[in-house]
């Protein structure tokens, strides 16, 4: 079995119109995805069906573009899920499988850092 690492392929820099065009995408089917109602499981599986062959045929035809994709749908997932945790809760199991795919197998973006507020004081009695 021929396994090649998504690192082998050489990725266009940042500011390319191609990374560009792969990551907004990303961004607009992530956004696409977070905001889908709530659909019978036959639409959903369809969905999904139809979204994991787009990005199969993705990788086919351009493994460098469809490295670009998944890191940002998986920034994208991170996001979200850090922002709207009640919400997230409300989406499928379907859905947090595929969320979970995208936020592991998406590499972070080397500029994004995370912060956090302190907690806060604990008045003393």
């Amino acid at each position: 079995m021929l396994v090649t690492p998504f690192m082998a392929f050489a990725q266009p820099s940042p500011d390319t119109a191609e990374h560009v065009f792969y990551k907004d995408l990303a961004l607009k089917d992530a956004q696409h995805e977070l905001s889908l109602p709530h659909l019978s499981k036959e639409d959903e599986a369809d969905f999904w069906a139809d979204q994991k062959d787009f990005e199969a045929q993705l990788f086919k035809a351009n493994p460098a573009a469809y490295r670009i994709y998944l890191d940002a749908k998986g920034m994208a997932y991170r996001q979200y899920q850090l922002l709207y945790r009640e919400n997230y809760r409300d989406h499928s199991e379907e859905f947090a499988r595929q969320a979970a795919f995208y936020m592991v197998k998406g590499q972070l973006d080397e500029d994004v850092v995370y912060t956090t507020k302190g907690k806060l004081p604990v008045p003393k009695k």
